[in-house]
């Protein structure tokens, strides 16, 4: 049983702070408080969803919610370890039939014509084409973390209602189409949830958050000019600030506010650089992103990404000239 405060609330064990050591000492225990008690909704568990679900739920969260309404497919099984582990256990709890012919010792198994042999083949995938990837999954995910709830939801993204999504904290949406991407990000700033938004595009990738207006405090070694309140930026401002001695140090508390904007629609303009006073030069854009914009303007005309139309029209042509 986990130990509780006066007003009913769990506190964090002692087992739990020698099972998070590290990353208390790294982030603090107040934070690592707030991490146990956070609801994650997950979308898409592809390759990079994959990385985001182990590293979650290896700090220790409340729940993990993945929302996957896709079959496992072989590529899936090239990019995910957790429906890798999931069939090498799985594989290993299935008996195999016995032989009537048991190999000589020393002989090598014999090969079939993809190269494989007929052990690989005995302990192949049991994971079959149309089980769903995240529940697939699940188990190996479970398994880094008993602590942690980990649910599945085969739903489509699509189906869902802002009610579903004001029951998390925090959503991460990966891999989805920028109109899907667009209306979670709206329904989460209505519910005044934190928004992650990111996609992986062969060897490039980007990801986007969006936190609403987002406190947070910054302990740094107080400088020889005092920090101020005031706007920092744009979207930036200094709330407060705080200092103490620490031995020889002044360190300093600065309590600062972020407003973040919403996921820009593939037609809006790209922000153009602001003239200043001082004629500093504008901050340099990563060409990567008209490159994105592109490409979401491209996906809501198609429903196969750039390659996979190029490909089909290949074969279209193929089928012609034949």
């Amino acid at each position: 049983m986990e130990p509780t405060q006066s007003n009913g609330t769990t506190v964090i064990s002692e087992d739990e702070i020698a099972l998070y050591d590290r990353q208390i000492r790294l982030w603090g225990l107040q934070a690592q408080e707030k991490i146990r008690k956070a609801s994650v909704l997950l979308i898409t568990l592809r390759a990079l969803g994959n990385e985001i679900a182990k590293n979650l739920v290896l700090a220790g969260i409340s729940s993990l919610t993945i929302l996957d309404p896709a079959p496992a497919t072989p590529t899936d099984l090239g990019a995910q370890f957790f429906l890798n582990a999931s069939r090498s256990e799985a594989a290993a709890a299935t008996p195999s039939a016995p032989s009537e012919e048991q190999p000589q010792a020393g002989a090598s198994p014999e090969a079939n014509l993809d190269g494989s042999s007929q052990q690989d083949q005995a302990n192949s995938d049991p994971i079959t084409a149309g089980q769903n990837r995240a529940s697939a999954s699940a188990p190996a995910i479970q398994k880094l973390n008993p602590r942690v709830s980990v649910k599945v939801d085969p739903s489509d993204p699509s189906s869902k209602d802002d009610a579903f999504f004001s029951q998390f904290d925090v959503i991460i949406a990966t891999d989805l189409p920028a109109p899907d991407l667009q209306r979670i990000n709206a329904a989460a700033r209505r519910a005044g949830k934190a928004f992650y938004a990111a996609s992986l595009c062969g060897m490039y990738g980007f990801v986007f958050a969006d936190l609403g207006e987002h406190e947070y405090v910054i302990q740094r070694d107080a400088g020889n000019v005092a920090t101020r309140p005031g706007p920092e930026t744009r979207t930036r401002a200094v709330l407060d600030v705080r200092t103490k001695k620490d031995g020889p140090r002044t360190v300093e508390s600065v309590t600062k506010r972020e407003i973040y904007s919403p996921l820009p629609t593939p037609a809006s303009p790209a922000p153009s650089p602001r003239l200043r006073q001082e004629q500093a030069p504008p901050p340099r854009r990563h060409p990567v992103l008209s490159c994105l914009r592109a490409l979401w303007s491209f996906v809501p005309a198609s429903s196969d990404p750039p390659a996979a139309a190029a490909a089909a029209a290949g074969q279209d042509g193929a089928s012609t000239h034949a």
